[in-house]
């Protein structure tokens, strides 16, 4: 029987990254630790408390993101946030008996897709309204046919997709980001 070895590698490993083609930019960007959130049944109003003593900064509603001086948080869904910090540790122990808390970081990864065509890439690989978005938002949406959150950034967006689809996603960013470049050579 043969003997089976995983190995690890590196998510957007052949891939060419950073890339610009035509007028848009893709390139990786580090999200540090990220911590799931999920308040158990009457606490989120304790939970929101607590992670303001911690972060300076309370749960963002529905659909926002809130920053803070070391943090970001950001609506994940229906009773659910993620947490962007160094501070994993901390919020684990102010959140204890009343949250369900998950350490997230090995299973995100962020792209920034940007540049005068990242409107027309977005509009080309997901469903989402994007031009209906605005810095401060986010939205948990299809993109590239995997289920990711779409953050709004100054001059495009920051797209989480999870770890194990990073190669598919790249991949259609590509080809999309080729033939949206050939088409504006073609006028």
């Amino acid at each position: 029987m043969a003997e089976l070895k995983l190995q690890e590698s590196a998510p957007f490993e052949g891939c060419d990254l950073p890339l610009a083609l035509g007028s848009a930019r893709l390139e990786t960007v580090s999200m540090g630790e990220i911590t799931a959130v999920m308040p158990f049944k009457g606490q989120a109003m304790s939970v929101a408390k607590a992670l303001k003593s911690v972060l300076g900064t309370s749960l963002p509603m529905v659909g926002e993101v809130t920053q803070a001086k070391d943090a970001e948080l950001l609506w994940f869904g229906p009773g659910q946030w993620l947490v962007f910090s160094n501070k994993p540790d901390q919020i684990k122990d102010a959140l204890q008996g009343l949250a369900a808390v998950v350490d997230q970081s090995d299973g995100w990864l962020g792209l920034v897709l940007s540049g005068k065509d990242a409107g027309a890439m977005m509009a080309r690989l997901c469903p989402l309204d994007f031009d209906g978005l605005a810095v401060g938002q986010v939205a948990r949406t299809d993109f590239c046919h995997v289920s990711t959150m779409i953050i709004p950034v100054e001059d495009g967006c920051r797209i989480m997709v999870p770890r194990s689809y990073a190669v598919s996603v790249y991949e259609n960013i590509l080809m999309t980001m080729k033939s949206l470049a050939a088409q504006n050579l073609l006028g």
